[in-house]
């Protein structure tokens, strides 16, 4: 063969020297069975099975797109595949300093939420535009926030509040294990957590950093608040695994800077001192932005009056916008939101309290588990979605008390292991 000779000349003289006699019984399948059998490959199968000869080749080349929207349907999960493709493209934009400006850094954010989290916009990641070799970096990728969701779901779940530990082997099937739903909110908080690492590099103020404020702040409004929160148990939890794993406490104001690829790499091929100095790299660096944590004098779910002294407790219009058909997450938020301030006895039962510390919930990922979890966990204490709403439809607090509430939800007393 001549050395002048393209790859594509190569293909076209190879297919000229082939016959059908001379094609396996695979490659003499029809395109729907050829379709069947990629659907069974990851990205890199594929690829390999489009180089194991020229028939494969062909029907790969020209059925490209339908076999990617099946790997990514079935591999990645509509749920969090626009999350997925927004971590790929900013992958690496935080690893160091950006030397952009504040307006420049908002303008990217901006662009990336537009392209990825807006509900109106059309995604490109349901163009399927990307070829094989992104479907696969998204694949490895994503084999890594499947291992820190097991791991980290196993710890919450153990975490629960009560001798959940000692009793786990005669709990009901539901109460002591994870299920698919669950799973995915601990698959889907991991991306945002990622993708925050990505996108911000610190907390920004307003005074400072007008621009990026701006846009940490509509990035958080494009999440329901329990998903926020589960981002707050997703650091929560993931620094008690990796304090296991170095085998000594890990500070709790670190965020992913390198990144959970980096990280997993590190802990599966046991290198303790690099894992040590790249925790250190995380310190003081970056924290997630205030919406996700209870953290400050004011609520952004609350609607205040336009004389700023009274605020409303009616939160039917937050629900409306995120509500989910599994109430768990969102019941066990609406509860803790309105529980401050409400003196109803539905807030206050006379069994035992198992939402009253904040840090606590945290570690059992208190806003991961379907409402028959939290039942299990505290029955009769949590009244439903509908009750809570009609009890603070008309309720307005003062907003000086407010504020003092919100001071105060950090300090309940510490219910379930002794080693809280």
């Amino acid at each position: 063969m001549s050395s002048l000779m393209t790859a594509a000349e190569a293909a076209k003289a190879a297919r000229g020297r082939m016959t059908g006699l001379r094609d396996s019984k695979l490659e003499n399948l029809g395109p729907e069975l050829k379709n069947i059998i990629a659907g069974f490959c990851d990205a890199k199968s594929v690829m390999n099975l489009a180089l194991s000869g020229i028939v494969f080749y062909d029907h790969i080349k020209r059925q490209e797109r339908p076999i990617i929207k099946g790997i990514l349907a079935s591999q990645i999960g509509e749920d969090v595949l626009r999350l997925a493709a927004a971590r790929q493209e900013t992958s690496g934009w935080n690893r160091i300093h950006s030397p952009r400006s504040d307006e420049e850094d908002s303008k990217c954010v901006t662009r990336v939420m537009d392209c990825y989290l807006s509900r109106t916009s059309p995604s490109r990641a349901n163009t399927f535009s990307m070829s094989l070799g992104d479907v696969a970096k998204l694949q490895s990728f994503h084999s890594v926030i499947l291992y820190y969701a097991d791991v980290l779901s196993s710890i919450a779940l153990y975490d629960a509040p009560g001798p959940l530990t000692e009793w786990h082997a005669h709990l009901p099937h539901p109460i002591n294990c994870v299920s698919p739903t669950e799973f995915r909110r601990f698959v889907k908080a991991l991306y945002i957590f990622e993708l925050v690492g990505n996108l911000f590099k610190k907390e920004y103020m307003h005074d400072e950093d007008p621009n990026m404020y701006v846009a940490n702040q509509e990035f958080w409004g494009h999440f329901a608040p329990w998903e926020q929160q589960q981002v707050r148990c997703v650091q929560t939890i993931l620094l008690r695994h990796l304090s296991y794993v170095v085998k000594s406490p890990v500070e709790s104001n670190f965020a992913i800077y390198p990144g959970l690829e980096n990280l997993h790499r590190n802990e599966i091929a046991g290198d303790l001192p690099m894992m040590h100095r790249v925790f250190r790299g995380f310190l003081g660096d970056f924290q997630l932005g205030r919406r996700a944590w209870y953290c400050g004098p004011e609520d952004p779910w609350f609607e205040r009056s336009p004389s700023g002294f009274y605020v409303s407790l009616d939160l039917s219009e937050t629900l409306e916008k995120f509500g989910e058909a599994e109430t768990g997450p969102q019941d066990t938020w609406l509860y803790l939101e309105l529980k401050p301030y409400m003196d109803h006895r539905a807030f206050h039962p006379d069994e035992d309290i198992h939402f009253d510390c904040y840090w606590c919930m945290a570690r059992w990922g208190y806003v991961f588990w379907s409402r028959d979890k939290i039942d299990w966990y505290a029955p009769f204490e949590m009244p439903t979605t509908q009750e809570m709403l009609d009890l603070a439809q008309d309720v307005r607090v003062r907003a000086d008390a407010f504020e003092r509430a919100v001071e105060d939800r950090n300090n309940g007393p510490c219910l379930g292991h002794e080693e809280y």
